[in-house]
């Protein structure tokens, strides 16, 4: 009996486009002696791939790292004095007003710092050599230089480079270049530039990525994989084994294979058989969502970020409400409280030595997880408890500005009546010292 000839297809090839330019985060390695001698230095990762890290690898990474950046800065401001009962005056109304205009580039430079590790400003003079102004500057598009004996940060816009000089504080000396402040997240991998602190959880964000990228080109081949195929009745000499070991040896493994099969043509029926035989175990849907959960964890804990506060109802198995404002505690004291401390200083120093305002500072408010109810108690029953000397523990300024509260404009305020009550206390304490004194006389 002759044997029928067989024709062999590849079939099913996904839409999806291949990554022809991998992502691939890691050291550079000119950054060894970049540092002490080279005029450019190459920071420890390279920011466009962290950039892209950010934008198309991970919903967890992206969502952890828009929300640490805005706790830090969009939940407003308070400016406060060390000096007690200071009222508001043209200092105030000066930060103030350079607070909400550039609160937002404020935001960008951390957002930076959340991505890159590192979160670059440009500061603007007047013609009073004040700082005026404050730009963010992507951190993408620079590199720190040191074509002298003082640091450099470089912008590249296309064909344009754009050189500024570090803050020089009340040392400013005018020229064509401007400042530039430089938030970054401490590394001993570099003297210059900081390191985010996800990066150990990189590698598993690129594993849930292969794990989302090959469900779903499994669910568009809708086809069975890793299958032995046997043949019966067929022509061998037609080239259809060498096709299906060929098919086998270049198809057969990476996501962007997955769910592909192999097309067997036979020119007669019933004489043929093709048979079929799983190699792998079947892809159970639970062992992929408990890849997929454990991937999520470690993204959340690589950030430190509690998973309601992403969206999330539970990825600890939180039992309770006092264990999750436990955790929002945790989170706003260990991550949340630094970066504002370190954000508040650099704009301090702005306010300070670029501006020239001493007497007030800059407060980022603090993440409100608790209860408003028991926040009222608590600053009442801290106003109205005395010490041991008879004086209150706080006063009312002092909760306002812990409330995130500007201080009062006094002068604005009427002047508070004397109670009655305290006029008669007071002539009963003047007449009991005087009391107090003829005693002693007559005892003498």
């Amino acid at each position: 009996m002759p044997k029928t000839k067989l024709k062999t297809t590849l079939l099913m090839k996904s839409d999806l486009p291949k990554n022809t330019d991998p992502t691939v985060i890691e050291k550079d390695t000119s950054q060894k002696n970049s540092d002490q001698s080279a005029f450019e230095f190459a920071p420890p990762y390279i920011f466009e791939s962290l950039a892209v890290l950010y934008d198309d690898t991970n919903t967890f990474h992206s969502r952890c790292i828009r929300t640490k950046a805005a706790i830090t800065v969009l939940l407003g401001y308070s400016i406060n004095s060390d000096e007690e009962g200071k009222q508001q005056d043209e200092d105030y109304k000066k930060i103030d007003a350079f607070m909400s205009q550039y609160l937002l580039d404020i935001y960008n430079t951390q957002l930076d710092f959340e991505i890159f590790g590192n979160g670059f400003g440009e500061l603007v003079r007047n013609a009073k050599r004040e700082v005026a102004e404050y730009y963010h500057i992507p951190a993408k598009e620079t590199a720190l230089t040191k074509p002298n004996e003082k640091l450099k940060l470089k912008q590249i816009l296309g064909s344009e480079t754009i050189y500024y000089k570090e803050f020089e504080g009340e040392k400013y000396q005018k020229s064509e270049e401007h400042e530039f402040i430089h938030l970054k997240n401490y590394s001993p991998k570099s003297r210059y530039y900081g390191v985010p602190e996800y990066m150990t959880a990189v590698t598993t964000m690129f594993l849930d990525q292969s794990a989302n990228e090959f469900n779903v080109r499994k669910f568009n081949n809708n086809a069975v994989p890793d299958s032995i195929i046997e043949m019966y009745g067929f022509d061998s000499e037609d080239g259809a084994e060498s096709n299906i070991k060929n098919f086998f040896q270049g198809n057969f493994k990476g996501t962007e294979n997955s769910g592909k099969v192999l097309l067997l043509e036979a020119e007669t029926k019933g004489e043929n058989e093709i048979k079929v035989t799983k190699m792998g175990a079947e892809i159970k849907e639970a062992s992929f969502r408990g890849l997929r959960s454990d991937n999520r964890e470690e993204v959340l804990v690589a950030h430190g970020v509690p998973p309601r506060l992403i969206g999330l109802e539970s990825v600890g198995k939180l039992s309770g409400g006092g264990e999750v404002r436990e955790q929002m505690r945790l989170f706003n004291e260990i991550m949340i409280i630094p970066r504002q401390n370190n954000l508040a200083r650099l704009i301090n120093s702005i306010i300070q030595k670029g501006m020239g305002i001493e007497g007030w500072k800059v407060k980022f408010n603090t993440f409100e997880f608790a209860n408003t109810v028991d926040d009222a108690t608590f600053y009442n029953t801290m106003i109205t408890a005395t010490d041991a000397n008879g004086e209150t523990i706080i006063d009312a300024s002092e909760a306002r500005a812990e409330m995130g509260y500007p201080p009062r404009d006094e002068s604005k305020r009427p002047a508070k009546p004397v109670e009655k009550a305290d006029k008669f206390a007071a002539l009963a304490k003047a007449l009991k010292q005087i009391r107090i004194t003829l005693e002693s006389m007559q005892d003498e």
